[in-house]
């Protein structure tokens, strides 16, 4: 049985009550602030939850004493079932802080449906933090994966922020890459998808040399799906960005420290087929550093270097770290260092022009970085550690709150902006999307 709290000294910083039909936005609380640092008890998590030798109530009431805080999801479930354990639960912590003489326990009350707590009296004292209310009615009791990191991070923010967690850093990354629809339009009718069919030519070509060759089984649903490097089988660019998250963070655990950064991908976004979501997107790269991870055979797809090159103008952001992937292993090939370098010409000649300027700069990592034909893997996770540290320590990309409704002025501001893209350059109509029970009665 985990001991309760003594002289201010508690073993969880949170307590999660909540009512079991919601229990996606509970699960996805308790992993988030977890990966803060913050410990949590939640009755159905296998390390600090309720175990079976234990006695429910008895481990619940350790649980609550033990912690700091408690967050309760109120929800019109839980007001309108007066037999539901939350309400047990509320009881027990609004008794220990009325007995608290420290006045170290507290509640954080979550409007998780917009469901008041002005009539429930136990409650009824404590000022709501934030209302999950909109993406609530947006995913279901059940769907709380299914909302966007943006959606997701920007409205826990200030409940983050009362316990404890402040000056969040958004590490935000764009992976310049093709979806598999986009790839096989390349592979069946190159001179209609490609722009310079000739130099997708001699790429495929350098390709087939290296035993790399063009797959399109390399690429998926969204642009985080691509997989970058052939020697690592069915490992996408998003989980290699999220292994270095996850060896970050445990550093971060290992000094006692919280993990005051999150990852977000704006990929989908950026390459959205819609130009409002497009610009907004843009928009919110323009204020602080950013990393693009650039697959250079997606940038032959016309929609692909558009978005990213001539309407999306991210190698023209002063604060972009490039990180762009070799399609071909080169390096020991001597024979082959000439048609490099044909290629290398014709892109920034015939194509590219001054955004392959930008991409073939040196890589300072105190200026604009940039790396290209990073070969290996091993190359690839030093480059990815250097960006993505400079772009957390830098600490110009504060998380900002819920922003899932602009306001008119800035509607109207970026149709302004996207009429004018759209008579300079008429954007394709893809759309391509973002990225056992227990006793007693939730």
């Amino acid at each position: 049985m985990p001991p309760q709290s003594q002289d201010g000294v508690f073993n969880y910083d949170v307590f999660i009550s909540y009512k079991s039909q919601q229990e996606s936005w509970a699960k996805l609380l308790a992993e988030t602030l977890r990966g803060f640092g913050l410990k949590v008890w939640r009755d159905h998590d296998v390390n600090d939850g309720i175990r079976v030798s234990e006695k429910w109530t008895n481990e619940i009431r350790n649980g609550i004493r033990s912690s700091r805080a408690m967050v309760v999801l109120w929800s019109k479930l839980i007001s309108q079932d007066a037999g539901s354990v939350v309400h047990q639960e509320i009881e027990e912590m609004d008794n220990l802080i009325k007995n608290d003489q420290t006045g170290q326990h507290r509640f954080i009350p979550v409007k998780l449906d917009g469901t008041t707590t002005d009539n429930y009296q136990r409650l009824s004292s404590y000022q709501a933090v934030e209302s999950f209310r909109e993406l609530h009615q947006k995913y279901g009791d059940s769907g709380a994966k299914d909302a966007s990191a943006i959606e997701w991070y920007r409205t826990i923010k200030t409940l983050v922020e009362a316990l404890g967690i402040k000056d969040l850093v958004e590490m935000r990354y764009v992976v310049a890459a093709m979806t598999r629809s986009q790839a096989e339009q390349l592979e069946a009718d190159p001179d209609k998808y490609a722009d310079n069919s000739a130099t997708l030519k001699l790429m495929c070509d350098l390709m087939q040399k290296t035993n790399v060759k063009f797959d399109v089984t390399r690429y998926g649903d969204t642009p985080d799906d691509w997989q970058p490097f052939p020697q690592l089988e069915s490992v996408s660019v998003k989980e290699i960005v999220n292994s270095y998250d996850y060896e970050k963070r445990g550093d971060a655990f290992a000094r006692n420290d919280h993990a005051k950064w999150i990852i977000i991908s704006y990929s989908a976004d950026v390459l959205s087929g819609d130009a409002l979501t497009r610009q907004k997107a843009l928009n919110e790269i323009e204020e602080g550093p950013c990393l693009v991870i650039v697959d250079p055979v997606s940038l032959m797809h016309k929609e692909v270097f558009n978005r990213i090159i001539t309407n999306g103008s991210l190698h023209n952001q002063k604060e972009t770290y490039f990180i762009g992937v070799s399609p071909f292993v080169a390096l020991m090939h001597g024979d082959l260092y000439d048609k490099v370098n044909e290629i290398d010409t014709l892109l920034e000649n015939n194509y590219l022009q001054t955004a392959y300027s930008r991409f073939k700069l040196p890589f300072i990592p105190d200026n604009r970085m940039c790396v290209m034909n990073v070969e290996h893997e091993y190359q690839f996770f030093r480059w990815l550690q250097i960006a993505a540290d400079k772009i957390v320590l830098a600490n110009k990309t504060p998380l900002r709150t819920r922003s899932l409704n602009a306001n008119q002025a800035t509607l109207q501001r970026l149709r302004r902006r996207v009429s004018a893209a759209q008579a300079a350059s008429p954007p394709s109509p893809n759309v391509f999307d973002m990225s056992g029970s227990r006793g007693g009665d939730r």
